[in-house]
């Protein structure tokens, strides 16, 4: 093994589906359905791989769970003790989920050029670049 002459800067992909909201986490609740235990797996796991530093996959597990590393973490952030989470991590989590629930319970406004605007073009023929049957579906390399 060799020490790096030059910083590493890992690249993760996120498609913004994969973390789920953190109401279903149930927070603050230790005995929970198994289906809440997978959400938290797996939000943990993605929150982990984001924020917590890691040479092996081993480094994000605690007791053979990624929710107990979490939680941990967040206890000791949420008690102001020494965290190895990045602070800015759980900040960055919680605007994620505020943003989430202002997407989704927000109607949004119709502004007076919409409101006073009249549209001449007929609305029901697809554009070329609308449902276009003859193109392929474009898949990313992480499901």
């Amino acid at each position: 093994m060799m020490r790096r002459t030059k910083w590493v800067v890992p690249m993760m992909f996120y498609d913004g589906d994969s973390l789920c909201s953190m109401k279903y986490l149930q927070l603050g609740h230790s005995d929970v359905d198994p289906i809440t235990e997978e959400f938290r797996e797996e939000y943990a796991k993605i929150a982990l791989l984001m924020f917590y530093p890691f040479r092996n996959k081993n480094d994000l597990l605690l007791n053979k769970s990624h929710w107990n590393l979490f939680e941990r973490e967040l206890n000791r952030y949420n008690n102001d003790e020494t965290t190895l989470f990045w602070s800015k991590g759980f900040e960055i989590l919680q605007n994620i989920e505020n943003r989430r629930n202002l997407q989704h319970n927000i109607e949004k406004r119709e502004d007076a050029v919409t409101r006073n605007t009249r549209n001449r073009l007929p609305t029901d023929t697809a554009r070329p670049f609308e449902n276009n049957k003859d193109t392929q579906e474009v898949w990313g390399i992480i499901p």
